[in-house]
């Protein structure tokens, strides 16, 4: 008998809800970027690795305008040092926790 393949196929779907606050302009819980950083780049080098692995990937328009949104504001961050778009985002940068000051418990400066 001789063994058959079977076909697979993936289907990954990239959707996100919408974290951004529209009154404060901030996003109230980190997982658009963190996910962008490490889980969106990660299934990219799985299938740069495997050359016969075929795979549909779809991100929701929502998620597709979050990531610009977030690459924008980090980009102006780095260019001219405005205010980025997460608390939690904010503690990496060069300023670390004066995005909050005693909001954490900690003094705005170093």
């Amino acid at each position: 008998m001789t063994a058959q393949r079977l076909p697979v196929i993936l289907l990954w779907h990239m959707h996100q809800p919408q974290y951004l606050d529209a009154l404060s302009g901030q996003y109230t819980l980190p997982w658009t970027y963190l996910h962008a950083i490490k889980d969106y780049t990660d299934m990219a080098a799985h299938l740069e690795g495997n050359a016969e692995a075929r795979c549909v990937v779809n991100f929701t328009p929502l998620l597709i305008e979050q990531l610009e949104e977030i690459g924008g504001r980090i980009a102006a961050h780095l260019e001219s040092g405005s205010e980025l778009p997460d608390p939690i985002l904010a503690l990496l940068g060069p300023r670390g926790s004066s995005c909050c000051g005693a909001a954490c418990g900690r003094s705005a400066s170093r």
